[in-house]
């Protein structure tokens, strides 16, 4: 699944691809639903003036006077920008722009989502979502007080969407190789000295990730169509049976909570 990396170079790419004053003429729906049903108000008043763009946590909001337009990639989904539609398998979604342009989603599993949405506060997607990692006014003794009370493990709770937003298993498992915690420990038995270099691997990984693309595994590319590059860059994650880059002990993997951890057992004491 497409990460905060991932998502954030798409919204980045829309970004330029908008241009200065268009409009939103109509939007076409090739499906009925995606992971939920694919529908708009009757009322909404064409065309829509989007004012801004914004990534919260993994989804990607278009806003407009008087609501929001919500999207999630799934575990499969993509946007791309065209002049022309060339229709492809598993398109779902189509955005026309006054201007010529068309957005086109595609998502061969369907699970993405693709909404309309009035209050970000309330909305059942965004309300209950943690805080940005990557955010300027991110509360760092908050955050640290939130892993230091609690029992769950350290990485289980990096992967906690109302715990901070957008991590996800592979920089998960990354940071805290590079801060050479144990995944499995309890949070509240690391010291604030740990977590705090912590934090400072989760930021620095997520940002390197950004510039490098994000990290393609299974399908992810951006709207150009491109992949990523930073799984490259990958020290532990999907690396099981491999010599760890620092000490030559094999990486291993263990199933956690459904999603599969990777860490070096010499490193990661």
């Amino acid at each position: 699944m497409p990460e905060l990396p991932e998502v954030e170079i798409v919204k980045l790419n829309l970004e330029q691809a908008l241009e200065p004053g268009d409009e939103v003429e109509n939007i076409e729906f090739l499906s009925s639903k995606l992971r939920t049903q694919l529908c708009l108000p009757k009322d909404i008043r064409w065309p829509l003036s989007i004012n801004k763009l914004e990534r919260r946590s993994k989804y990607i909001l278009l806003h407009f006077s008087g609501g929001f337009l919500l999207s999630h990639l799934g575990m499969t989904g993509s946007w791309r920008v065209e002049k022309k539609i060339k229709a492809q398998k598993h398109d779902h979604v189509i955005i026309r722009w006054k201007k010529g342009n068309f957005w086109i989603y595609n998502d061969p599993r369907r699970f993405g989502v693709f909404e309309f949405g009035v209050n970000t506060l309330t909305n059942k997607w965004l309300a209950k979502l943690g805080p940005e990692p990557l955010d300027k006014d991110f509360d760092t003794a908050a955050f640290l007080q939130s892993l230091k009370s609690s029992q769950r493990s350290i990485k289980v709770l990096l992967m906690d969407a109302k715990v901070i937003v957008g991590v996800g298993n592979i920089y998960a498992c990354e940071a805290l190789f590079r801060a050479k915690i144990n995944p499995f420990v309890k949070a509240r038995g690391l010291s604030s000295k740990k977590l705090e270099l912590l934090l400072s691997s989760v930021k620095d990984i997520l940002q390197t990730a950004i510039k490098k693309g994000g990290s393609t595994i299974d399908s992810f590319k951006n709207v150009s169509g491109e992949k990523g590059a930073y799984q490259k860059q990958h020290l532990v994650y999907g690396r099981e049976g491999e010599k760890c880059v620092i000490c030559s002990q094999v990486i291993r993997r263990k199933v956690q909570v459904g999603r599969s951890t990777f860490w070096c057992p010499r490193c990661q004491k």
